[in-house]
């Protein structure tokens, strides 16, 4: 399996993950919710489209 398509699995994955915390999400006590867990996973995409993007630069 190519990098890039371990990456679109890995972006795929993380974007599940961030619909389920954000379904999870108390908005009326939100100190209580999965905000860590919406945080990483905004931060395990934007890893993820910058390794694309410097994937592409070097092919």
């Amino acid at each position: 399996m190519k990098t890039i398509h371990f990456i679109y699995i890995i972006i795929f994955g993380s974007t599940v993950l961030i619909i389920y915390n954000i379904i999870e999400l108390d908005f009326n006590h939100p100190h209580k919710g999965p905000i860590s867990g919406i945080v990483s996973n905004l931060l395990i995409i934007l890893a993820m489209l910058a390794a694309i993007r410097d994937i592409k630069k070097k092919g």
